[in-house]
């Protein structure tokens, strides 16, 4: 059998499957992308990643900084003015199994089609089996492309926010996890999604359904709904079969949830029979008699089953059998939809006046009812999430099926002025002592206080020399950025971000600052910083 798994996906391939790899016939063979596992030498092989864009991003730059994010998250690689997407993400990557996977991720920027990603898949037995491009032609049997998703939908509210809910609610131990379409296909569309559930370690009046503030050491409760999100996948085509390019409406045949620290959820091993073979029977279960949702019912998701990780939902397509040469088109969406933050606010609010302050109402309902529970009221408006999330699913399947051609918005300019504040830079420092590391520490769940929406991640060195090489190192000396000062003045902002765009971790980081050019007092002539001075400074990054 052949096996597959995204995003974990796995592809699993053929009864007898012969390995060239290592000259040896597999009765299962399961290659990975996840979970905890991705192997870019001899198992996932990268060709090709690009960005394209329908136009680039507008530069935002306030004093001579960079006042967005877009610098660093947003590097378009090509710009298509052509392109229906605002944004096309593309890649190729090769697999040990023979089978090459082309994605194509599109995003959009109008306002009914900006909360979704639509995934294009074409699942292709090319027989290339290595770096080297070596290929086996094999007639690939019984393959299954499966993709499982583990959810937490919101990071506020746990200890990557303001720590208001259990630090287990951030890897998804209250989520839970629904279906639909799987009982009755052709009814209605097919597709999983998420909500985060109560949980046991609530100890505020009512639930913890939509995660209102209760307070923290962090932040001072108010009621706002920091989970009230709703996300999930939805299956927009899944071929027939490589002959039969029409939509299989039974497709995806295995629906199934799953243990998230399950035993094959780690250590998996394209090379371990045994395993193998269970991770194939976990992509091939079909469709549970009661879904996640269901067995959790009205209770506490966290004590439901015997797992620390809570539960992830799955995917599984096929089985296909691909001669070589067959491909399989498979398209997705996944969204996110719910209450906007000014409603979670003020739902919240009057929430915590009943929890707290003996408010009785009345409360108004989404039907327009009223209730004197602030917990039912609550619960009410979090639960219009799933019809958002489903309004969403339709909307990304009938842009997919006219062909992207939903209404255009106007163009970004290539540059527009800020609403961030602006602040003052200042002039160089007169010593190597006077340099400051600010904030020091930096800690994430304080990020909002510090340098705004605009800067999250932003650390800066103040009173620095006006012309200087700034190199940062981790605490054991791996160089992880160099930043060359050379604008005269005494500011320089970093983002957070390594020298390959990857955010840092917690730790103790060593800045370096070495002057790279003589510096003279402007007023009286006296030589302030001399070529090739240098000095350090420690800060510390809490995430």
């Amino acid at each position: 059998m052949t096996g597959f798994r995204v995003q974990v996906v796995n592809v699993k391939s053929g009864r007898n499957y012969y390995d060239p790899l290592v000259d040896k016939t597999f009765e299962y063979k399961v290659v990975h992308v996840g979970p905890r596992v991705l192997n870019e030498e001899n198992e996932i092989l990268s060709v090709e990643f690009k960005l394209y864009g329908q136009f680039d991003h507008p530069t935002v730059i306030v004093d001579g900084i960079p006042a967005c994010n877009t610098t660093y998250m947003d590097m378009v690689d090509e710009v298509i003015d052509t392109l229906k997407a605002d944004r096309l993400l593309y890649n190729v990557v090769n697999t040990s199994i023979g089978i090459t996977i082309t994605r194509k991720i599109y995003a959009f920027s109008n306002q009914y089609h900006d909360n979704y990603f639509i995934y294009d898949y074409v699942f292709k037995n090319t027989g290339i089996y290595d770096k080297e491009g070596h290929r086996h032609e094999q007639t690939l049997q019984d393959v299954v492309i499966f993709f499982q998703y583990r959810y937490s939908p919101c990071r506020e509210t746990g200890p990557y926010g303001y720590y208001w809910m259990p630090q287990n609610t951030s890897w998804g131990r209250n989520t839970v996890n629904d279906v639909i379409g799987q009982r009755e296909p052709g009814d209605t569309f097919r597709a999983i999604f998420a909500w985060k559930g109560k949980h046991s370690a609530w100890n505020a009046p009512g639930d913890c359904i939509g995660e209102p503030n209760i307070g923290s050491e962090y932040v001072a409760a108010d009621g706002r709904l920091g989970a009230p999100q709703f996300c999930g996948v939805v299956v927009i085509h899944a071929d027939k079969s490589p002959h039969d390019t029409t939509d299989d409406v039974y497709q995806p045949t295995t629906t199934w949830y799953i243990d998230s620290d399950h035993p094959r959820n780690s250590g998996n091993d394209q090379f371990n029979e045994e395993h193998m073979e269970e991770e194939y029977e976990l992509m091939t279960r079909g469709h549970a008699p009661k879904t996640h949702a269901e067995e959790v019912g009205d209770g506490n998701a966290d004590e439901f089953g015997n797992t620390a990780g809570g539960y992830s939902a799955t995917q599984g397509f096929g089985p296909y059998t691909l001669e070589p040469g067959d491909s399989i088109h498979i398209v997705l969406a996944e969204a996110v939809a719910g209450l906007n933050r000014k409603s979670a606010c003020e739902i919240g609010a009057l929430w915590y006046k009943w929890a707290y302050e003996g408010y009785t109402g009345p409360f108004e309902l989404p039907d327009g009812s009223t209730t004197n529970d602030g917990n039912e009221y609550k619960n009410a408006w979090v639960f219009t999430g799933k019809d958002s999330l489903f309004e969403t699913f339709r909307r990304a399947i009938a842009n997919y099926k006219a062909g992207f051609n939903i209404p255009q918005p106007p163009p970004p300019p290539d540059m527009f002025m800020t609403n961030e504040p602006a602040f003052l830079r200042r002039p160089p420092g007169v010593s190597l002592e006077d340099i400051r590391v600010v904030p020091n520490p930096y800690n994430i769940r304080a990020r909002e206080l510090q340098y705004g929406a605009g800067g999250p991640d932003r650390i800066m060195f103040l009173n620095i020399p006006p012309f200087c090489t700034i190199r940062i190192y981790t605490e054991r000396g791996d160089l992880i950025k160099t930043i060359i000062h050379d604008d005269g003045s005494g500011d320089e902002a970093w983002e957070s971000v390594t020298s390959s765009r990857q955010l840092v971790v917690s730790g103790v980081y060593i800045a370096h600052f070495e002057v790279t050019q003589d510096y003279y007092d402007p007023n009286t002539g006296e030589l302030l910083y001399r070529k090739g001075e240098q000095t350090i400074r420690k800060f510390i990054i809490i995430r």
